[in-house]
């Protein structure tokens, strides 16, 4: 099961790169663009911090960060969750955890569940930005996962 999730969440990098890639090298990408992906890796980073301490952050999940701190703040953010995921066991995968969401709300899910929301929100985010750059006459990169797992790593 570990080896699914780290397959996912690189996954999850490599196609977030690309996205980004493409809202860096077009100037007429929308706004909106820089607001989503700032979204994707806040939200990204708060359910680390839920998962691992040793992984604290103090941003907001809506945040927006500069265009250009965007590449370096998904490395890191990748480089968290890559070593979170070399750690964690697969019994940890499996625990329930106590948490309150970003309203104080408390709530209880397995680790495996919150592991497949943050693979699923990245992705439901990354398609609100290729329709954005579609609309602005930007062909947005494939991030199909079959896609990705067609090509050499």
């Amino acid at each position: 099961m570990r080896t699914a999730f780290k397959n996912l969440f690189e996954y999850n990098f490599h196609t977030n790169q690309k996205i980004l890639k493409a809202i860096l090298d077009n100037a007429s990408a929308p706004a909106d663009c820089v607001k989503f992906m700032s979204h994707i890796i806040n939200a990204q980073q708060v359910w680390l911090a839920r998962l691992a301490p040793e992984y604290p952050t103090t941003v907001g999940i809506w945040d927006l960060h500069e265009k250009e701190e965007l590449e370096s703040k998904l490395t890191i953010d990748n480089e968290n969750w890559t070593n979170y995921l070399k750690t964690a066991m697969e019994e940890d995968i499996l625990k329930i955890l106590s948490y309150k969401n970003s309203k104080g709300d408390p709530f209880n899910n397995r680790v495996m569940d919150i592991l497949y929301q943050v693979i699923n929100h990245s992705t439901h985010h990354r398609a609100q930005i290729s329709l954005l750059l579609r609309q602005t006459g930007i062909g947005p990169p494939v991030t199909d996962y079959i896609a990705y797992m067609r090509e050499p790593h």
